[in-house]
């Protein structure tokens, strides 16, 4: 059975009372009540909500202020008003204000406030989970981009061992294409037919060898 992490604000003690009963009734047995913004904003600094619910008219802060704060707070938090039809213009532009989820005009249904309810919950927990995926993904792109770095390195640590080793070696070799031209010679090679690395790799191992047959 889901936990639903809810706070419920409003002035009017009948409001929070009648939600108690019903939240009781839905097996919201997490649900947090107040009647002062004060006292609900001081149990958010120590307890998480995954929905917060206010009502909008209040003689000491307005729902909007209220759940401005929260948000700030709570980023993820899925925030519902509960607005009169009077302050409904209102209610509308906090929308993109304030970033509000819902509003809910009273009196409301409660039915369709249980599912908005269940809704909001179920968006705040898809938004954790986009997050912690995203924060993921980053990690193991960074992780990534600095095996790459290591595993670049390392060929390149290999390389320059290889051409130290053939550079070095005092036998002359050869690097050839598949159609048998000249890719890369070492000193000793250049040495050995008496020709630059740049006149060796425009020929053929064939004519190489014939011509230093015929020397």
């Amino acid at each position: 059975m889901q936990k639903y992490k809810i706070l419920v604000l409003d002035d009017d003690k009948l409001v929070t009372s009648s939600l108690k009963s019903l939240f009781k009734l839905e097996g919201f047995c997490d649900a947090a009540f107040f009647n002062d913004p004060i006292e609900a904003l001081k149990y958010l600094e120590k307890n998480s909500r995954d929905v917060i619910i206010s009502d909008f008219m209040m003689p000491q802060m307005n729902g909007l202020e209220f759940l401005s704060k929260a948000k700030e707070m709570y980023p993820n938090a899925s925030m519902i008003l509960l607005t009169g039809y009077a302050d409904k213009e209102n209610a509308i532009r906090a929308i993109n204000e304030v970033g509000l989820y819902k509003y809910i005009e009273k009196p409301w249904d409660n039915d369709e406030l249980i599912i908005n309810i269940k809704n909001a919950y179920e968006r705040s927990h898809l938004i954790e989970k986009l997050e912690q995926t995203n924060k993921q993904l980053t990690k193991y792109s960074q992780n990534l981009e600095e095996l790459v770095k290591e595993k670049t390195a390392d060929i390149i640590e290999m390389n320059e061992r290889l051409s130290a080793i053939i550079n070095n070696c005092a036998d002359g070799i050869i690097l050839l294409s598949s159609n048998g031209f000249v890719l890369d010679v070492n000193p000793a090679c250049e040495l050995l037919f008496g020709l630059s690395e740049e006149i060796l790799k425009t020929k053929n191992v064939n004519d190489l060898f014939e011509a230093k047959e015929i020397d």
